[in-house]
């Protein structure tokens, strides 16, 4: 994980944005009254992006 170490060829994880969004959308649901499960699974996405380290041979 890129995000741990300097350097690190790979995928950041962006942690912060995906931590502040599960906070969005649990907040999102506990305003509306959302309760327990639900009949129709619904998902959030946040993307990752490449960082280039210096961990890959070109």
């Amino acid at each position: 994980m890129t995000d741990d170490v300097e350097g690190v060829s790979g995928i950041h994880q962006h942690r912060e944005v995906t931590g502040a969004t599960a906070v969005d959308v649990l907040n999102s649901l506990l305003q509306r009254n959302f309760r327990g499960e639900h009949e129709v699974s619904v998902g959030t996405q946040v993307d990752g992006s490449w960082s280039e380290g210096n961990t890959l041979l070109n």
